[in-house]
């Protein structure tokens, strides 16, 4: 888009609507930290700042979150918890199966997913939110911390910070 890539001011962004309590910004900043793009890899930080996110029902966060259990990143291992969330993801149709499975199992931006289905990136982001909305719900809505909620809230490239 003509801007060039600067992930030190993507930080410093992220950082400062993560002080105004903005969910997204704090989701965004601990991409960072999970992934060490503008700032050195901390994985103890990102966690902190998924959970603060996650605990505003920022659905974006509680996956990373989740996710930070599943691969037993920086917390011990919940294993009892993953296997729920990632059964849950099991009964989902195909298409959004595939697209959960890609961007939080594997890493691939949506970008990246969209060139490899032969769809856009657009889609791939709706059917994220889609799968978030269907987990929700499989798991229980808002009133179980484990699940995923409030996936209308969501920012299709919050895990996708750098």
């Amino acid at each position: 888009y003509g801007v060039e890539r600067d992930p030190e001011k993507a930080v410093q962004l992220y950082r400062a609507a993560h002080e105004q309590q903005y969910d997204e910004g704090t989701c965004a900043l601990g991409v960072c930290y999970d992934r060490g793009a503008g700032v050195e890899k901390d994985h103890e930080k990102a966690a902190q700042l998924y959970q603060e996110a996650a605990d505003q029902d920022y659905a974006p966060a509680q996956c990373n979150l989740g996710y930070f259990y599943y691969q037993g990143i920086y917390f011990e291992e919940n294993n009892e918890a993953a296997a729920e969330l990632w059964d849950a993801v099991a009964r989902l149709p195909e298409k959004l199966r595939t697209a959960v499975h890609l961007f939080y199992g594997e890493g691939y931006e949506s970008g990246e997913i969209g060139a490899l289905l032969g769809i856009p990136a657009a889609t791939v982001r709706s059917r994220l939110r889609r799968a978030r909305t269907e987990l929700r719900d499989l798991l229980g809505g808002f009133d179980d911390e484990e699940s995923v909620s409030r996936a209308d809230r969501s920012h299709p490239y919050a895990r996708r910070a750098e």
